[in-house]
Order: C-alpha cells, then structure tokens, then sequence
C-alpha cells in the first residue's frame, strides 16, 4: 500500500477495483465515480468513455483525477462535448490499449504523467490537435502507433520521450502532417510503417535514427511527398512498396538500404525520374516490379540486387522507360526464378528481347589490352569525349550501337599504337535515349553505356 498524491492533495492508500472493468455513458457517472469506489486508483479491467454509438452527454472527467493505473484498454470514443483529458492527468500506466476517436479534444495534455502503454495508441478524428505535446513523459508503446484522419496534427512534437515502439506506426489521412518529429527516440520499428494520404509531408524527417523496419514500408498516395530524406540510417526493411506519389522525384534517403527481404514494388509514381539510391540494395528475397512510373528512364540503381533473390520480375507501363539493361536484370534473365514481364516500356526495353540484347553490350574489359573506358560527360547533350587506354598495338575499332543492339555509327577503325586516347564525339545527330560504345581491338574488347538528352540550342 501506498499514499497517492497529485496537486489535487491526498487521495489515500492506493487500491485496485473493477477487475471487470467500468463503461461510463453519462457525465453522472462520471461524477459519481469517487463515491462509487471510495480509494480506488487502479482500475483493474478495461474503461470506456462514451459510445461508439455517439450521444454520451461527457463534458469532463473530473472526478476521474484519482486515477494512476488502468490495467486493460482505455477507450475514450465519440464525445463530442467533452473538450479536456485533464481529469486524466495522475494517470501514469495503461496495461492495455489507449483509443481516442472522434473528440473536439484540442490538447493531450490531460495525458502529461503518462509513461507507458502496454498495447497500441491509436487516436483518430481528433481534428484540433496540432501536435502530441502532453505526452512529454510517454516512453514505452508496447504496441503500434496509429494517427489516423487528424487533418491539423502538423508533427509528433511531444513523443521524444518515448524509446521503444512495439509494433505498426501508421499515419494515414494526416493531411497537415509536415514531419515525423518527435520519433527521434525510435532505432527500430518491429512491425509495418505506413504512411499515406498525408498531403504536406515532404519527406521522413524525425526518423534519422530508425535502422529496420521488420514490416512493410508502404508509402501511397502522398501529394507532395518529394524523397526519402531522414531515413538515412535505414539498413534493412521486410517490403518496400512505394506507390502513387505524383511528386516523388528520386528515393535519396535510401542510399544505406542494404537488404529487402520480400518485396520491392515502385509504381505510379508520376515524377520519379531515378532508383539510383537503391544502389546497395543486395537483395529482394520476392518480387521485383517497377511499372507505370511514366518518367523513369532507367532501372539503373536496382543494379547489384542479387538475381538469385528475386521471385517475379516485372517492368512494365513505364513510358520513358529505355534502359533495363542492368547487371541483376541482365543475369536474371539468363536464369530466370519465376514470372518475366517487361513490356509497354519505351524502345529498349519494351520486351525481354530487346533488354537481352543490350544486356550483351553491358559488362567490363575482358581483359587488360583495354583499360579505363569512360565518356564525358555522360549524360551527353551534344559533344562528348571518349577516354581509353590502349595497353598493346592493335587494330581498334570503336563503334556507337543503339539499345538494339545495333551499330550506328563507326567513330575509329584503325590501327592504335598504345597510349592513352581522347576522341571527341558528337552526338547532336542522335536521338535522346541509351546508347553503347564498343570498342574492339585484336586483343580484347569493352562496352559501355552512354545516356544521350536533349540537345541544347
């Protein structure tokens, strides 16, 4: 037994009651809760506040103040009158879950001495809260966290406290979300991050210090969702399914990733332009699918994924799409695991034949005669140079070949003394797209790839 104390004064000796829980309809009840149980600062079983039904007449929780621990779920739902958590406010444990639906509550700071949540926090339609400050000494969430249609809720200003989260974080329909601030004490997430339809957010800023994600990382639907900023300690993730954010341009923040271990689908992205910062990314462990993302023109980033690890394959309704020849597409159609879809893409990559065929063209010098092969700069809009070291006296043919496989054009046919070499190459004749250059001499050969734009008047 102990003495519970508050700035209210002394309520007594602590004691439980209600092991089977309490469900409060009406401000009476409410109000009469003290006489009812005289002493009573645990409340053993599940509380609910309101109806799920809506029409409870709750306007405060005064009477309530006396709390410290609930042992169950604390559900706080449909109170339209009630405007205040403060009757909560010597509340320090919940065993269970705590749900906040549908309230014209516009602060948390009735929540001030909360420390831990045995199960989920999940609070949704509280549409005049702007952030989570109230939850200052919050530190364990045993379950997920889930912030669900709070259309003011700007970032989670208020959470740094908090160091462990048990489960999901999911934040849908925050339409005012701009940051994630305040999860800076999160290393880990243990099951789903998913964040959708939160139209202001711009990026992942506030979870610098999360490392895995061993869920899904689902990111849908954000309008103006730019890259991945802020989650450049992130190593590894179960899925990673990016979809349907029209101003997403590139996935910079990913560039530490390492390892998905099921699936990797990138789609309808509208401005995505590059996967380069998944270069690290080594391996899939499922299915691979990049499609109706109309302004990606190269796959060039998914490159040393190990072709072994992926289950189904498939690229497709990428309109500006041109080059898929690379190294973990190349091998995994020389030895396929499953399901090959590549189509509706641009020239070049429009079927599996045509990325197999510039996959020939894709590799490294076989052998020392040729060396340090290189175009600058690359991207070309009109001149380039071609740089090469020629290790042996030889004839030396370089060709320009298109993602067909095709020889277009024969810059240099003729015999090399050795040296290093410079050739000046223009290119305003040719179309933007994916080109290679091969250059072959009696005694080895390279090829390599040159991406042409837009010529610039």
């Amino acid at each position: 037994m102990h003495f519970v104390t508050s700035a209210f004064g002394i309520f007594g000796i602590s004691q439980g009651c209600l092991p089977q829980g309490i469900v409060f309809l009406d401000q009476s009840e409410i109000d009469s809760f003290r006489s009812n149980y005289p002493g009573c600062t645990e409340i053993e079983g599940n509380v609910t506040i309101g109806s799920y039904g809506g029409g409870a007449n709750i306007s405060n929780l005064d009477s309530l103040i006396g709390i410290i621990r609930i042992g169950g779920d604390l559900k706080v739902v449909y109170n339209y009158y009630l405007t205040s958590l403060e009757g909560l406010s010597n509340l320090a444990y919940i065993g269970g879950d705590l749900k906040l639906y549908q309230g014209n509550v516009s602060s948390l700071s009735g929540l001030h001495h909360l420390d831990t949540i045995g199960g989920t926090f999940e609070l949704m339609d509280y549409n005049l809260i702007n952030d989570l400050s109230g939850l200052n000494d919050l530190t364990y969430i045993g379950g997920g966290l889930h912030l669900l249609s709070i259309s003011r809720l700007k970032s989670l200003n208020g959470l740094q406290s908090l160091a462990y989260l048990g489960g999901t974080a999911e934040f849908r329909y925050d339409y005012g979300l701009q940051s994630f601030e305040g999860l800076e004490g999160v290393t880990s997430i243990p099951g789903d991050l998913i964040v959708s339809d939160c139209d202001s957010l711009l990026n992942m800023t506030g979870l610098e210090n999360v490392t895995s994600i061993q869920g899904t990382m689902f990111i849908y639907s954000n309008k103006h969702f730019k890259n991945f900023s802020g989650l450049e300690r992130l190593t590894s993730v179960n899925n990673l399914i990016i979809s349907s954010n029209r101003e997403l341009t590139d996935l910079e923040g990913l560039n530490n990733l390492s390892s998905v271990n099921g699936m990797l689908i990138i789609s309808d992205n509208d401005s995505l332009n590059s996967l380069t910062a998944l270069f690290n990314v080594s391996s899939v462990n499922g299915e691979l699918s990049v499609y109706f993302n109309r302004s990606l023109k190269s796959v060039s980033g998914v490159d040393n994924v190990n072709p072994g690890s992926i289950a189904d394959l498939k690229i497709f309704s990428n309109l500006s799409l041109t080059d898929c020849a690379v190294n973990s597409v190349c091998n995994y159609l020389d030895s396929p695991n499953g399901l090959i879809m590549i189509e509706t893409n641009d020239q070049g990559c429009n079927n599996a034949e045509q990325v197999q065929a510039a996959c020939e063209f894709l590799g490294t010098p076989d052998n020392l005669f040729i060396t340090k092969c290189s175009v600058s700069p690359n991207p070309v809009s009109e001149n380039a140079d071609i740089n090469f070291i020629i290790h042996k006296t030889s004839q030396v043919k370089i060709q320009v070949v298109n993602s067909l496989g095709l020889p277009i054009e024969t810059l240099l046919d003729e015999v090399t003394p050795a040296g290093s070499y410079n050739l000046p190459w223009n290119t305003v004749t040719f179309r933007p797209g994916i080109y290679f250059l091969k250059i072959i001499s009696d005694n080895g050969s390279s090829s390599f790839k040159v991406i042409k734009g837009q010529t610039i008047h």
